[in-house]
């Protein structure tokens, strides 16, 4: 393996503006055979990217979280067609709108919501950001739009489950399933059959000190092509403890 051209490649596509830094790795089944970072943690700023950087995974969480529920499915805990709600039952009574058009009018489901449904997006659990639909509910009820709550995941579905594909909340529903199979909440879970074996030390969902001090900072792509970094978000005292 080069790793001297793997190298150039990574610094040539930061210097040609494709991000303000990155990490990149190759492996194979022998494990982490290249490794590299150019850059810098911040567009502008002087403290460079390096591998022990630490990113916001966002909803990458969500790939951890179908790895830990198709674990529970290989070990016999779970069956990804069985109805989830016989582990949560609040789906059982989840209602679907009736029309595209109207926010006031439900149905029940003409299928139950499954744990396949859940991790594929086609359990018609939707987004507000992306769902006119939901978005409009959400705002008339006042229906708490903070994902940090459980009580916010209970909205209807947008279509009935296993008949349309929207990108939504399905996986949340997923965790909740994974800590009432497992007993156990989803950091715990995590880190002892996942995180932890695998020796991912500084992914948590809530940052300490050590993972703070080495984070890199969020930027967003432009209309015209050019990079802005985001404004550091800052905590919001009314938002909700997280229940994880």
């Amino acid at each position: 393996m080069n790793s001297a051209a793997l190298d150039q490649t990574l610094h040539d596509g930061i210097y040609d503006g494709a991000a303000a830094g990155a990490v990149a790795a190759v492996l194979d089944a022998e494990g982490v055979r290249w490794m590299g970072a150019a850059g810098a943690r911040r567009l502008g700023g002087d403290t460079p990217m390096d591998t022990t950087t630490v990113f916001a995974l966002h909803s990458m969480t969500k790939a951890v979280v179908s790895v830990a529920a198709l674990r529970l499915v290989e070990l016999g805990e779970v069956e990804l067609d069985e109805p989830a709600a016989a582990w949560l039952p609040w789906l059982d009574d989840v209602a679907v709108f009736a029309t595209p058009d109207s926010i006031d009018e439900f149905r029940t489901p003409r299928s139950p919501v499954t744990l396949r449904h859940l991790l594929s997006h086609t359990s018609g659990f939707g987004y507000a950001i992306w769902d006119a639909q939901l978005a409009e509910w959400m705002a008339t009820t006042g229906h708490p739009p903070s994902l940090l709550a459980r009580s916010s995941l209970r909205v209807p579905l947008v279509f009935d489950p296993g008949t349309e594909w929207e990108y939504g909340i399905g996986i949340d529903w997923a965790g909740l399933m994974i800590e009432e199979v497992t007993g156990m909440t989803l950091g715990e879970y995590f880190n002892e059959n996942i995180t932890g074996p695998l020796g991912m030390d500084d992914t948590s969902f809530l940052q300490g000190s050590a993972q703070a001090d080495r984070l890199a900072s969020i930027s967003a792509r432009m209309p015209d092509g050019s990079i802005v970094p985001l404004p550091e978000e800052e905590p919001d005292p009314n938002a909700p403890e997280p229940e994880f």
